[in-house]
């Protein structure tokens, strides 16, 4: 019976459930914490987390390495989620005066295309803010620089986490069953495309790649 059960687990069939399972855990728990709205950050750093641990690291508690960067993230994931959420609201009330005018007056033409550009300092610092607050200890203010400063050096990777969301968001808007795995799935595909960003740049300034104050025996410091 013991032999049979190692023959089990050795599977590739029983492997690639075994992860499939990992990720629908992961997915739910991004899910659910990210309700709240104001704790969206902070669950966006967590299955950062515990999707860089399952698929770097090999780790086989992805709950547990959830739990443990939401914990840790919690109150800074607020900080900045709000931060986010207010100039998000001012720059959506801009976009809508661009676009509809105030009361009966119509702004110039070129108002509203302008006020699109507020948009950019979201595009260009959330993909890297999130992970940023996941890898490292830092101060809220060191995490929008340093994730500011990342986007900028890797424009078409910021770009490509942003499209990659956009499209997560697409699918699960038409297929509402996928959201129970593409959160974690699609996480895969950014950790993939911003680990090498984060890799070449810690080597290059040599920084020591660690995780900082979530991977629980490493500390860290990007500045």
């Amino acid at each position: 019976m013991d032999d049979f059960y190692k023959k089990m687990t050795r599977s590739r069939f029983y492997r690639f459930g075994d992860k499939l399972g990992d990720h629908i855990l992961m997915s739910l728990l991004f899910i659910l914490f990210s309700i709240p709205v104001i704790t969206f950050v902070p669950s966006c750093a967590a299955l950062y987390y515990a999707v860089r641990k399952r698929v770097f690291k090999d780790s086989s508690t992805p709950v547990k390495d959830f739990m443990h960067s939401l914990r840790t993230n919690l109150i800074q994931g607020i900080i900045i989620d709000i931060v986010y959420l207010i100039y998000t609201a001012a720059a959506g009330c801009c976009i809508f005066i661009g676009y509809y005018g105030i009361g009966d007056m119509k702004l110039p033409s070129f108002y509203f295309p302008l006020s699109l550009l507020l948009l950019l300092p979201v595009i260009f610092s959330f993909p890297f803010v999130v992970p940023c607050l996941a890898r490292y200890e830092n101060t809220t203010k060191r995490i929008f620089i340093n994730g500011f400063t990342l986007s900028t050096m890797y424009m078409g990777k910021s770009l490509l986490t942003c499209l990659t969301m956009l499209l997560t968001l697409v699918i699960t808007a038409l297929f509402p069953p996928a959201v129970i795995f593409l959160p974690s799935v699609s996480c895969i595909f950014i950790t993939n495309i911003l680990e090498k960003a984060f890799v070449y740049t810690e080597n290059k300034s040599g920084i020591k790649e660690t995780g900082s104050i979530n991977a629980e025996d490493d500390d860290g410091e990007l500045s």
